[in-house]
C-alpha cells in the first residue's frame, strides 16, 4: 500500500492531477496483481552508482540517469560530461533523467527503524535523543561511533533499506516513462 501511496506522489509530480490509476491504493495493488500496469523496461543500470546518486544529498552533484544506456552522469563535472560525449544542455532532453536524492525525512525514518531494531536500552534512549533536533544524521552516527557493532549492523540496515528504496525508485520511473510515452 506504501508503495502505491509512493508511486502515487511519484507520478503526480511528473504528470499532473490528471492520473487517475493511482489515485486510489487499493485500485493501485488490484491493477498490479491483475497486471494492468505495466513498466517499462529500462536498460542495464548499474545498482551501486544509483544507489550513490540517491544517497548523495550533499547539493554540490548533479547526477542524471541516461534512458538509452543506463549509465549514471555526474552532470557537475565538466570531465565526465566530455567523457560521455554530454553537453549540459542535452541533460534537458528527454534521453536523461534527473535523480534526485533520497528525501531527508525518508533517510530519517530509516534511523527510525533502525533504533527500533536496537536491544540495548541504553543506546536505544542515546540514539532516540540523538535525532530529535538539529544535527539528527550527524548525533546519531557520532553516538553509534560508540559502538562498533551496533555501527556494523546499521551499516548493514542502512544498505538494505538504501537498496529497497532504489528498487521502488527504478519500478516508478518505469511506470512514469511507460506513462509518458
Amino acid at each position: 500500500m506504501k508503495e502505491c501511496h509512493t508511486a502515487f506522489a511519484f507520478l503526480h509530480s511528473l504528470i499532473g492531477p490528471h492520473l487517475v490509476a493511482f489515485d486510489n491504493p487499493a485500485r493501485c495493488k488490484s491493477l498490479k496483481r491483475e497486471n494492468k500496469l505495466q513498466a517499462m523496461d529500462l536498460p542495464k543500470i548499474e545498482k551501486d552508482q544509483l544507489i550513490w546518486a540517491l544517497s548523495d544529498n550533499s547539493g554540490w552533484e548533479e547526477y542524471y540517469l541516461d534512458l538509452e544506456t543506463g549509465e549514471i552522469i555526474l552532470s557537475s563535472m565538466d570531465e565526465v560530461l566530455a567523457e560521455h560525449e554530454v553537453e549540459e544542455e542535452d541533460l534537458e532532453s528527454d534521453r536523461y533523467w534527473y535523480i534526485d536524492p533520497i528525501p531527508s525525512w525518508e533517510a530519517y525514518n530509516f534511523m527510525v527503524e533502525f533504533i527500533e531494531t536496537v536491544e540495548n536500552e541504553e543506546l536505544k534512549r542515546r540514539l532516540s535523543i540523538a535525532i530529535n533536533g538539529r544535527g539528527a544524521f550527524r548525533m546519531f552516527k557520532a553516538t553509534l561511533y560508540e559502538y562498533p557493532e551496533e555501527q556494523k549492523r546499521w551499516f548493514a540496515f542502512h544498505d538494505k533499506k538504501m537498496e529497497q528504496y532504489t528498487d521502488e525508485w527504478l519500478e516508478n520511473l518505469s511506470f512514469a516513462l511507460k506513462k509518458r510515452k
